[in-house]
């Protein structure tokens, strides 16, 4: 192998990403509960507050995951095509997670339940490869889930939890690094509870990150910080 093209690889190799590897994330575990939209309250210029409420309750997903521990190397300042670049590793760069809801709408068809579906994704800056647990939310509004809540009547079904099935699957750098479901699914039978979702009762961008919902800044320093778009 020449020099010339052994430099090259070398070069290739600085520039990939640590989150390109597949053994960063572990111990996925996805929860949901319906929790009502906390209301921001102003009191003679006191302090900001929540306050539940009893309606509009909107469904949170809450996926907490390890970074396994990885040892930070000596930083590198590099200089490529006239711009610096910092290389070293230790974190999870633009770590991607999409997320799939699948809610029980209570109607049947030949005897098999139907279900709609929810779709969204968040994008965090960078995540700290530090053997934590880590912890994303991310919320399907009252309001999507009214949508397909419609009783023959006219009324809306009170959904709970066990109406609700997820899958969540961690990407970066263009590879997939962990895909997890809620206690209640696995891969296969998630599979086929999308097979009984009617192609009009998809909503694409139901599922909103954390940053788009009334949640933003509350306990903001527990979670790693999304890009915001």
């Amino acid at each position: 192998m020449s020099g010339r093209i052994l430099g090259l690889l070398i070069g290739l190799l600085l520039t990939v990403p640590v989150c390109a590897k597949d053994d960063l994330i572990s111990r996925v575990d996805v929860d949901m509960m319906l929790v009502s939209p906390p209301v921001v309250e102003y009191r003679n210029s006191g302090p900001v507050f929540a306050k539940a409420t009893s309606v509009n309750r909107w469904l949170m997903v809450k996926i907490e995951f390890t970074a396994d521990r990885k040892s930070l190397s000596v930083p590198q300042l590099k200089k490529r095509g006239g711009k610096y670049e910092l290389q070293f590793g230790g974190f999870i760069d633009d770590l991607q997670l999409q997320l799939k809801v699948l809610m029980d709408t209570g109607w049947k068809i030949d005897g098999q339940s139907i279900y709609a579906m929810y779709t969204g994704e968040t994008e965090l800056y960078t995540v700290r490869c530090d053997g934590k647990r880590h912890v994303v939310t991310m919320f399907v509004p009252g309001k999507f889930i009214d949508r397909y809540s419609i009783l023959a009547t006219g009324g809306i079904r009170r959904v709970s939890k066990v109406d609700f099935k997820a899958e969540v699957i961690f990407s970066a750098a263009g590879r997939q690094l962990a895909r997890s479901y809620c206690s209640s699914s696995s891969r296969k039978n998630f599979e086929e509870y999308c097979k009984m979702v009617p192609a009009n009762m998809i909503f694409t961008g139901g599922v909103l990150p954390r940053y788009r919902t009334p949640w933003a800044l509350l306990g903001a320093d527990d979670f790693d910080l999304e890009k915001q778009r």
